[in-house]
This record gives structure tokens, sequence and C-alpha cells, in this order.
């Protein structure tokens, strides 16, 4: 039962009484278990109030001071009284103010003219049901973003100019309809009459949700600062971890870069890490932020988590509870060395003993150690993370209603690899069978948030060889959303990339940049770097560690395909040509064009103290000769063959530096 009780002493290991000002509170609203008869589909909310709790006292927030509201309680009067309760009552001018929310969300029909498109945005409590019912339900139990704003205008009052109020919506409100295999935290029916609905449908979409109702009072209420999980015309997926947990991606995000933020860090950054980890998490969505972007978190006072990892629990001479998870990027496998505490050079110094992480969840990990320890020793010890495990390469494939007669030849081809998985639900990736309007029949594979990743005609195609092609097509999604998600930190290999947006021209039976532009010329109104297709770049990388670095890049397609980008042969150069020396900066001059799948790209650049061959071993499927570099070991063993199960190696945390740069490829 461990499992079932970390939370409980997770939350009163660490309790200090804090003086530094600003005074901090919260509320957390969490709704996932919404009454069966509303229409609301079950999510994992409870998850997140979880997270966001323990990522909120990592940043000083007391516990006292973090109200939860949670399922049957959190109805809109419930909200409303805790809003007031917990956080009007309570601020007091300069305080930091944080109302988080978890749960469904829902356009609903305005009744004061104030949106452009004819819809205000609610949120869903407890005790509102999704459809429209006249007479009877017409969502005046839906907290609709008026009541919310004028909820928010009363708290900054109360904080003055000094003070801060930061929203996290971890909801959506609007999306199109979708097959459903994965939770989405929204609905595609408006909660309006049809009449309505029809009229409105042409209205233009509004920019912003919380609108400025008291501009002649500038400068006397605290600046407002809102995180959302998408945009108002998107669904909101969740995201599942390796444990088969859920969580809202935008929670899950802020619970991974809260805790680490540097002192005087700006929103406009914070917010920036947010899209990164979310472009990971939910690829296809376009989370937003609202608010004065140059302004300090915190007020200036966020401090970043320790480096080491503190013993919570003891359990016994030979194992451990540690204070990090698969949240921080600690999965089972991850060999760790305790010492004592207050150990911060550890060169030379002799570790009390070594460990294991043998079971990790997301705020905490099982440590099973080498050698034994007693309770007293371990209560004093501090753990450095000696090989990192950096999670596994795994894909849950569900066959369609329709597309059945296959299930027994894939079974057979998805036997020989253990990073996939055949499901019957909460799929990663899902086999359908689609005849077109011609009337000809296809097979699609879907991932789960729709995204169509691979289609084949089914006449004259016998079933081995589509089984064949499709497991392969999903072996290389999952490797995709391993490398999607992989971040490593290393401070003295501290390089990263830039994209110039160029045009081009003709010179010499070559083409060659004609002008450089902005990048903020390509920023669409969500903020996410657009190129359409046609359109080409030039990577600036810079080297802002301590060491000289040789680079690659790798290109995350929206399709979840790998790519090799940098080595390219195209600009006659190899491996050992990119390098770049500490403090220096180099404007490539491999000019590179965009072209489909259309969707959310992630470029990869992997800094190293050796130079990489990562397209010889994209180019043998992980085939070519075996390499002492840990980083090619590492990305080898994400082409999985029969022999090999899903766990990847574990590799020192030191063996590179991993800087992501994401962009949007759209339509011409």
């Amino acid at each position: 039962m461990r499992h079932f009780l970390y939370l409980s002493f997770l939350f009163l290991a660490w309790n200090p009484a804090f003086s530094d000002p600003p005074s901090r509170i919260a509320l957390i609203v969490a709704v996932g278990q919404y009454p069966e008869s509303s229409g609301w589909s079950s999510l994992g909310a409870a998850n997140d109030l979880q997270l966001v709790r323990d990522a909120l006292m990592q940043q000083r927030f007391p516990e006292e001071n973090i109200a939860g509201l949670q399922d049957e309680v959190a109805t809109k009067a419930g909200i409303v009284q805790a809003f007031r309760h917990h956080l009007i009552n309570k601020a007091r001018p300069g305080d930091i103010a944080v109302f988080h929310f978890s749960g469904h969300g829902q356009q609903v029909m305005d009744d004061n003219g104030d949106e452009l498109d004819g819809f205000d945005e609610a949120l869903v409590p407890y005790d509102s049901p999704q459809d429209f019912q006249p007479g009877i339900y017409e969502g005046e139990r839906l907290l609709k973003d008026d009541e919310l704003n004028a909820l928010l205008i009363e708290l900054r009052r109360k904080l003055g100019k000094e003070g801060q109020v930061l929203v996290l919506l971890d909801a959506c409100h609007s999306g199109t309809a979708t097959r459903g295999y994965a939770p989405a935290r929204g609905s595609w029916r408006k909660m309006a009459p049809p009449p309505y609905l029809e009229k409105a449908q042409n209205n233009p979409p509004d920019t912003g949700q919380f609108q400025e109702e008291a501009e002649r009072e500038a400068g006397k209420q605290a600046p407002l600062i809102a995180f959302f999980a998408s945009a108002a015309s998107q669904l909101n997926y969740e995201y599942r971890d390796e444990g088969g947990n859920s969580y809202g991606p935008l929670s899950y995000a802020f619970s991974k870069v809260f805790p680490t933020l540097e002192r005087q860090v700006t929103y406009g950054s914070f917010f920036s890490r947010i899209k990164q980890e979310m472009a990971a998490l939910a690829p296809r969505q376009a989370p937003r932020m609202e608010g004065p972007s140059e302004l300090a978190v915190l007020g200036g006072y966020a401090a970043p988590a320790p480096q080491h990892l503190e013993v919570l629990r003891w359990y016994g001479p030979q194992t451990l509870i540690v204070d990090a998870g698969t949240l921080k990027g600690i999965h089972a496998g991850t060999a760790i060395r305790l010492f004592p505490s207050g150990t911060r050079d550890t060169a030379g110094v002799q570790p009390i003993t070594r460990g294991v992480v043998s079971n990790a969840f997301p705020l905490i990990s099982e440590v099973s150690l080498e050698g034994d320890i007693d309770e007293e020793a371990a209560a004093g010890a501090w753990g450095f993370v000696e090989r990192q495990n950096y999670g596994s390469i795994r894909a849950r494939l569900m066959v369609a209603p329709g597309a059945e007669a296959l299930q027994p030849v894939l079974l057979s081809e998805a036997a020989a690899y253990a990073a996939l998985q055949l499901v019957r639900s909460q799929p990663d990736i899902v086999l359908e069978e689609e005849e077109d309007e011609n009337g000809h029949r296809k097979l699609l594979l879907r991932s789960r948030d729709d995204y169509v990743l691979w289609a084949s005609p089914l006449e004259g195609k016998n079933p081995e060889s589509l089984a064949e092609q499709a497991v392969k097509r999903c072996l290389a999604y999952a490797q995709a959303e391993f490398l999607r998600k992989l971040e490593m930190d290393n401070r003295f290999l501290e390089a990263e990339m830039e994209l110039i947006p160029v045009t081009v021209k003709r010179e010499n039976r070559k083409f060659v940049v004609d002008q450089k532009l902005p990048l903020s010329s390509k920023a669409g109104p969500d903020g996410v770097v657009r190129f359409r297709e046609g359109e080409s770049f030039i990577i600036r990388v810079t080297n802002r560690g301590v060491r000289p670095v040789y680079y690659s890049v790798l290109d995350v397609q929206a399709d979840n395909q790998v790519q090799p980008l940098i080595p390219n042969p195209v600009c006659g150069l190899d491996a050992a040509d990119y390098y770049i020396q500490p403090g220096q900066i180099q404007e490539l001059n491999c000019i590179i064009d965009v072209y489909p799948p259309y969707g959310n790209e992630a470029l990869k650049l992997i800094a190293t103290e050796e130079p990489l061959e990562l397209r010889r071993i994209i180019s043998t499927r992980g085939e070519a000769a075996g390499s002492n570099n840990p980083f090619e070991q590492l990305f080898q063993s994400t082409f999985k063959d029969a022999s090999r199960g899903p766990t990847t190696p574990s590799i020192p945390p030191s063996s590179a530096h991993v800087h992501s740069v994401l962009f949007r490829i759209v339509e011409r």
C-alpha cells in the first residue's frame, strides 16, 4: 500500500514557516468525477490537484494557505464561496494569489453583448449538466468568464498594485467532435438553443477571456496573468503518464516548471517553458497567455528547487522514499548515490551507499539500496543522480470496431516487440477501417488526439504486409513520443539554437539567403511560431556553456516521425564540423525548407563533448555498430527489435545537453 499513502507524508514532510515577502495564497479547484447523469466524461483532475499543490509548496506557499476544492463540493456556489473565503477575504495588499481550475469547459450564449463571437467562455462546476434544455437548464450553474472576472477584479483591488494574481485554467471551451479515444476537457456542444447557434456561427472569434473592466483603476489593482491550456477553438486533451495516470497537460507542465524557476524570471519566460513542455504532452494544442509578460514571477521571489534529492521516509535498511519522481525525470532504473546532508561537491567523496530507483511515481520514488543504512543516517542524507533513466519506449494500440479482421495478424506481428502493447481501452494509437467517398476501403492509424499517422488502401494488400507496416509505424510513433519529451540539462554544455526565417534567391545555380526576417514576423495569434509550406529558415547556435561542444539537430515531425536535420549531407559538412567554442555564435549557411506534414514540429539540439553519428543510427534503424557515447547508446535503444524490452539504458545526466525549439507548419 505504499503508493496509496505517499502523498500524506509528502505534504507533512516539509511545512516550514516562510516569512519572506510577499505572502502567498491559492485555491485549487479540481472536478474530475462529474455525476453520471450530467453527460460529462470523467477526468484526471484529482491528480492535478496533488501535483499543483506540491508545486506551490515547493515555491514556498504554506500548506495552510492552499485550499483544495474537489468534485461534489466544487459546485458553482461552492467555488464562488471558496474564492471569497480563501482568496478575497484572506488577501492583503502586496500578496500573491493563485486560482487553478481543472475540469471541463464550455461555451454558453452571451447574455450581455460583450463577446464578439456571441459566446461566453465558462468553467463547468460539478452541478452543471452538458446539454441545453429550454426552460429546464440553460447554463445558470456554469461559472461564466464574466462572473469569474468580477471575482478576480474584487481580489485584485484588495491586493493592490504591488500584488499579483495568477490564473491557471486547465479546461477548454469549444473544439470539434472527435472519436473520444483521449479524454478531452470540453465539448463541441455549446450551451445555447439551436436558433442562437445558427445565428452565431459566422461571428468573429474573441481574442481575450478576461477583459479589463476597470481600466480607470489602472495602477491601483494587482496585475492579472492567466495561462490557458488551449485556444477557445481547441479541445484540451489529457496527458497519460507511463503508469497510466491522467493529468491535464497545463497542470502537469506547470507543476514541472514552477518549482525550478530562477529568481526574477518573467511570466513570459515562464510561459515559454510551459509551452515547450506542453508541446511534448499535447502537441496539437496551442496554450495561450494573457497579462503582462514582462512581470517577474512571484514578485521576483521565485526560488528554484534544490538540486539534490531528500529522503522522505525510511522503510528499512535497504529501502527509502525520496522526494522526486517522473515529474522531475526520475524513472525506474535511475542510479543514485547518498551523501551526508550539506555535501555540495561530491567529487572524490565516498558515498554512504548507492541505490537504484525500483518504483517511480510522479512526486516520489522508491529506492532499493546496495548497502544497509539506518534510519538516522537516512534522515540526514542527500541523494544525487549518478545515472539517469529517461523512461520507456512504449505505445498502446487499439483495434477499433470494424477493423477486427486484422487483429490476429497484428497480434502475431506485434508479439515480437515489447514496446508495443495491444489494448482494449486507453490507447495511444487506434487502427480503424474507413470507406472513402468512392467506396474504397482503407486502413488508418490515428493518434489518441485524432492525428492521422498512416493510411493504406485495403484492395490488393495482404494482411501480413499491412500488419507489418502498421506495427513499424506504431514503433516509430513510440520512439518519437519518447524523443519529443526527452530533456537533458548540462550547464557545462549549454548550447541553444534559434530559427531565423529567410527568403531565398537563386545565384550561380544554387539557392542562397536573400533576406533575414525577424522571428516575430512568423508568430501566430496564439504566439506560436508558424512557417508556411515552402518557406525557409536557417539555424543560429550559441554556446552559453563553459566547454566546447559538438552539436546535432533532430527533427520530431508532427506525424511523429524522427528525421536527422543536422549534420546534413546537402550542406557538405559531417558530424565533426558542427563544433562551437564557449561564447561563440554560429549561423549555419544550410537553408532548411519547410514542407508537410502539417502540425507542431519539435527540433532538438543535442550538445555533447564528442561528435554524434545519429544519421547513421537512423539510416540503419539502430543496427549500426555500437558506440561508447552514452547519448548514442540511449538514442540507439529507441529503435527496438525483438530481443529488447521497452526500457531504455540509464546514462550519466552529464552526457549531453538537449535544447528544444518548437514551431508549427501550416498550409500555404
